[in-house]
């Protein structure tokens, strides 16, 4: 059942979320001999913000199958694959570490594995959380493997691989370094302090080459200026926008800080746990749509975040274990950052669901203890009828999904797919109309590269940055995005349609005539 739902849901859907493309990109470019490196760029040798373990994952892959956009399905199945290994390693988890009934373990493993955002990430995206989920499991399993050894040799041998798994989880996704930390924590905690050390030997030996070469080949403010985008700021640059990655928007202050995070916990709890456990409710995630909010799921999410935080806190009050401390370490960088937190949240649907079981058994026992009531609900029971909701939410959300998506009326597809279809329409003129040795301005520059072959440069700033595209010869600015536009643009205004879409989302293409007689950026007039 689970593998025809994921075969069912994959389609040929790839950079709408503007990073998938850039993960291919690089992925493409290691493959190819050039290097950890921005390929699209005029210029060559800019290093990318992102870490490099899941480009380097889908560069093996890329080897295997270099054509894209034909290798689209071959380069999915590394999330795909990574959702089968993420459900098994639930399940060896929650029934040897956490002591959970078989069939409570195997309903944790099919309900994570089945979670509509994760199943839409792996089948309509190239994203990374996947693989992240999978990792971050991994290594909260192996170091309590270690912690619980008694042979020297096999604590040592775990904590070596813990390090590993929790490096490789790092390098996959930045925000982990709370991962990194929570390692070496719970070891001291556990009075295992040759093993903490070795545990930071290794997590050192394994991560610092990374970020010692990434510090000394940050990007010049030459590259940054040429590229533009978020693919060449550094953290500590974005930390600051009021949206990580678009500067254009303006900044926050360190007094702002307090209420970005509060907002972002209000996210958590109002939204991205309801579209974990109740997916139906929050129809534009199970489709990837970016939409924010779900009507009345919000009413939903906000009391089942209760009850998960209450099964936090109850299972860390009886014994804390490793997960008790990475999971709240692994937060703390996504509660500061300024961006939507649903992408920061869906690896960890395991954990989500095990502690919505926890909070449900604890409010039992506690309603049987306020109500002296005789009769004793059975805890299994209670844990099956509440994975067995999930699993039956989750199940109804794919079949709506999947039914949208083979649907005869073209208006009742999935709308994600609509989008990309148009946007690839408009790549697709762009690549038999537009000169081949010639640099696009655009809004995603490694979605229309991969699809165009061209060097592209990001949009953003214009009046600041119209010398340098004049300078790189720069005629056409190709309009592709995952959201609707107008021609209210500047751009848009000043210079002439050469083509546009005919779907919703108004993609066009704008030439902007030659650089050298090009007059100067000038605003329309008000």
């Amino acid at each position: 059942m689970t593998s025809t739902i994921y075969l069912l849901r994959v389609d040929r859907v790839v950079g709408l979320m503007i990073d998938d493309a850039w993960y291919i990109l690089l992925a493409q470019a290691m493959a190819t001999g050039q290097g950890y490196t921005v390929i699209n760029s005029p210029s060559q040798g800019i290093l990318p913000l992102y870490p490099p373990g899941f480009p380097a994952l889908l560069s093996l892959f890329c080897r295997i199958a270099p054509q894209f956009p034909q290798n689209i399905y071959l380069l999915k199945s590394v999330s795909i694959a990574a959702m089968f290994g993420l459900g098994a390693i639930a399940y060896v988890y929650f029934k040897r570490e956490r002591a959970m009934p078989n069939h409570i373990a195997f309903g944790i493993a099919l309900a994570a594995t089945l979670s509509p955002p994760l199943v839409t990430l792996a089948t309509s995206t190239v994203m990374s959380e996947c693989v992240f989920g999978l990792s971050f499991l991994a290594t909260v399993l192996v170091i309590e493997r270690s912690a619980r050894q008694q042979k020297p040799i096999l604590k040592l041998t775990y904590a070596v691989m813990g390090a590993a798994l929790a490096s490789f989880t790092f390098l996959t996704r930045s925000m982990a370094v709370g991962l990194l930390a929570a390692g070496v924590i719970y070891l001291i905690k556990k009075r295992m302090f040759v093993m903490a050390w070795i545990y930071s030997a290794s997590v050192a030996a394994f991560s610092l080459p990374w970020m010692i070469y990434s510090s000394l080949r940050a990007p010049t403010v030459a590259q940054q200026n040429e590229q533009g985008g978020h693919i060449i700021r550094g953290y500590s640059s974005q930390f600051w926008d009021k949206i990580a990655g678009y500067p254009e928007v303006g900044e926050i202050s360190l007094a702002d800080l307090p209420v970005r995070v509060w907002n972002n916990i209000l996210e958590i709890t109002g939204l991205n746990v309801g579209a974990i456990l109740v997916n139906p409710l929050f129809p534009g995630l199970s489709q990837a749509s970016g939409e924010r909010w779900g009507g009345i799921g919000t009413m939903v999410s906000t009391p089942l975040a209760a009850i998960v935080i209450i099964g936090f806190v109850t299972t860390a009050r009886e014994k804390m274990t490793f997960s008790e401390i990475a999971l709240p370490l692994s937060l703390l960088a996504p509660l500061s950052w300024g961006f939507a937190q649903f992408r920061y949240v869906a690896p960890y649907t395991p954990f989500v669901i095990f502690y919505l079981l926890m909070g449900a058994a604890a409010l039992s026992r506690w309603r049987q203890q306020w109500s002296r009531a005789k009769q004793v609900t059975s805890s299994t029971r209670l844990l099956g009828a509440t994975l067995c909701a999930t699993i039956l939410c989750s199940l109804y959300s794919h079949a709506d999904y999947i039914t949208s998506k083979f649907s005869s009326d073209a208006q009742l597809r999935p709308r994600w797919i609509r989008m990309f279809e148009e946007n690839e329409n408009l790549l697709k003129w762009a690549n038999e109309n537009l000169p081949r040795d010639g640099v696009l301005l655009t809004h995603n520059s490694p979605m229309a590269y991969l699809y165009t072959g061209r060097k592209t440069v990001n949009y953003d700033f214009p009046a600041e940055r119209w010398d340098l595209w004049k300078q790189l010869g720069i005629r056409y600015f190709v309009r592709n995005a995952p959201w609707a536009l107008s021609n209210r643009d500047e751009i848009s205004q000043n210079f002439r349609t050469v083509y546009r879409t005919d779907e919703s989302l108004g993609l066009h293409v704008v030439d902007l005539g030659e650089p050298a007689s090009r007059r100067p950026w000038t605003r329309p007039a008000r």
